[in-house]
């Protein structure tokens, strides 16, 4: 692994991580695409952020373990272990968006 790659993985991860501190963290709703919680009940917004914001937080994780892991193992591992962890992620970030906004994609009625 070249030492660029894993500073651009280290570093696109350390940005999810960010992302995902001020999704589940702090609330920041707006970072998400609109679409994706029109119809978020206002009650749900708290709950809705925190589970999108650990769920983007496994995808961080997940780049950021490839280039440790691989570091640390020698070999291609880290790929393995990291392409898992941010599958899952994805899986949780649209789960959980269809179950609290009803599908994943929904646009406001006129």
């Amino acid at each position: 692994m070249e030492t660029e790659e894993m500073i651009a993985e280290l570093a696109i991860g350390i940005f999810l991580i960010f992302l995902s501190y001020q999704v589940g963290m702090k609330g920041n709703i707006a970072l998400l695409h609109s679409y994706h919680y029109t119809n978020l009940d206002p009650k749900d917004h708290k709950k809705f952020t925190q589970k999108i914001g650990l769920s983007n937080l496994l995808v961080s994780i997940g780049v950021i373990m490839i280039p440790v892991i691989n570091l640390i193992s020698k070999s291609e591992l880290g790929y393995y272990v990291g392409v898992v962890m941010i599958f899952l992620g994805i899986f949780f970030i649209i789960f959980f968006i269809v179950t609290y906004n009803g599908k994943l994609i929904s646009f406001k009625k006129k």
